[in-house]
């Protein structure tokens, strides 16, 4: 029964732009860390830590678990899921990109 309200409840108010992909990034995340080995999990929680900051920040106090089980028990939830799992990566590994590129400017200004 709790579960039929939570869904409820997530799926009655609207997101901001943009929250339904994070949202479902965070799905995805959560999904493969379960079977993940010790050594991708701090990847995989950085990962999570990111994507929850997009949200926390868009939808401040935004019902996680509701809106978590809306997505993967959804008819088309697992494709969904499945499908953006490359979009997610792809930004993960940008986001992870830039960081490498401002660690060696920083490392660059050190040595003058």
């Amino acid at each position: 029964m709790w579960m039929a309200v939570a869904l409820i409840q997530a799926a009655a108010a609207p997101l901001p732009a943009g929250v339904e992909d994070d949202l479902t990034c965070i799905a995805v995340i959560s999904i493969a860390a379960n079977s993940a080995g010790a050594e991708q999990q701090a990847g995989l929680i950085s990962g999570l830590m990111y994507f929850m900051g997009r949200v926390d920040h868009a939808a401040p106090g935004v019902d996680y678990a509701g809106h978590l089980a809306r997505i993967i028990e959804a008819k088309d939830g697992e494709a969904r899921i499945k499908a953006a799992s490359s979009r997610c990566s792809a930004k993960l590994g940008e986001v992870g990109g830039s960081m490498q590129r401002w660690g060696q400017a920083l490392q660059g200004k050190g040595k003058k």
